[in-house]
């Protein structure tokens, strides 16, 4: 038998949705008024059929489980826990964030560091892009929440070592996208993204307060992978007025630098070998800058073009019985011109 109780709804913390509801989340207690038809089956996708409502009919509140309900006049929907839920919102990523860093939560979630989950951080990065080269939407949809995890992650330990808290990072986010959109939000001039991007990267020094170009090439982190970082040091070295002035001048070094690594190869010198091996990478991300192709594509499309060439060889070794490791140097380097003709298009 159903409880008479006192009405819920004697705060102003309560959100009130009225008519065809359609929630933004579910982080409010909600009084829901004028309901349609199909209340019951709504409510069901964003709850449990088994919690407990506040209903109001005939002028009186009673409780019930949403599974029960029959046609009513409101209901009071009292905050649930996000066991409750089917549809979330950010506070739910941080309350089970935090509850798995509790006593009561799992043991790797609680043992992590700021520095245990760095490598997770770039991982899921990682992934996130190779979903958005695929156009795969729900691979996307999942990385995505996997990157922002980590985002809460870090966080939510650096709240508990007191480095930092939430509200820390969404002020200093939101002040960041409005001091250096100054072409936005200020007087300055941005007729096309070169020049919206040049307004930006001279705020961003403004607020850093920069005081040579050294610091700036400094600034860009260690750990990016070489080729990223490469080319953001020589975009900011630009800037600053050290740079080639023609593209002709960048082919020359490049060939300069094949000749100097084939001389340290010929010197069998391991680290004069690494060192010009290193200016030859160089000199060629440099070109890539002049040529505006970024490295990193050009070189993980040629990775993925390599892999697509060697299973064609092992698909056709295949029909003619043979492993890979059976066949000739001579028969191999037949199949991969064949393959470069057959995959022209791809």
């Amino acid at each position: 038998m159903q409880n008479r109780v006192f009405p819920p709804i004697d705060s102003s913390t309560y959100l009130t949705v009225k008519g065809d509801f359609v929630l933004k989340n579910t982080d409010d207690d909600l009084l829901i008024v004028e309901l349609p038809k199909d209340f019951k089956e709504r409510l069901k996708t964003y709850f449990d059929e088994s919690i407990t409502l506040y209903v109001f009919n005939e002028g009186i509140w009673t409780t019930a489980s949403l599974k029960d309900l029959t046609l009513i006049e409101a209901i009071f929907v009292p905050k649930q826990s996000f066991l409750n839920k089917k549809k979330f919102g950010f506070l739910d990523v941080v309350n089970i964030l935090k509850y798995l860093r509790s006593e009561k939560g799992c043991p790797w979630d609680r043992e992590q560091t700021l520095l245990s989950i760095r490598a997770n951080t770039i991982e899921e990065a990682y992934e996130l892009v190779d979903a958005v080269e695929l156009k795969d939407s729900k691979k996307m949809t999942e990385e995505i929440g996997d990157l922002l995890l980590q985002s809460v992650f870090y966080i939510l330990m650096a709240e508990e070592e007191d480095f930092l808290n939430a509200q820390n990072v969404f002020d200093c986010l939101c002040e960041k996208l409005i001091t250096r959109h100054t072409h936005i939000f200020g007087f300055d001039k941005a007729a096309d993204e070169n020049q919206a991007l040049s307004v930006w990267e001279a705020n961003k020094a403004k607020e850093k307060s920069f005081l040579t170009h050294t610091q700036n090439l400094k600034d860009v982190p260690n750990c990016m992978p070489s080729l990223m970082r490469s080319i953001k040091v020589q975009k900011r070295a630009s800037k600053a007025g050290f740079d080639w002035t023609d593209k002709s001048q960048v082919v020359e070094k490049c060939l300069e630098e094949i000749s100097e690594t084939i001389l340290a190869y010929n010197s069998h010198e391991k680290t004069a070998i690494q060192n010009e091996i290193g200016d030859l990478l160089f000199s060629i991300v440099n070109l890539c800058r002049f040529l505006d192709v970024s490295p990193e594509i050009a070189l993980n499309s040629t990775t993925n073009r390599f892999i697509r060439r060697f299973e064609y060889i092992e698909k056709e070794l295949d029909k003619q019985g043979k492993k890979f490791e059976e066949a000739s140097l001579f028969e191999t380097d037949k199949l991969w011109k064949e393959a470069k003709e057959a995959l022209r298009e791809e």
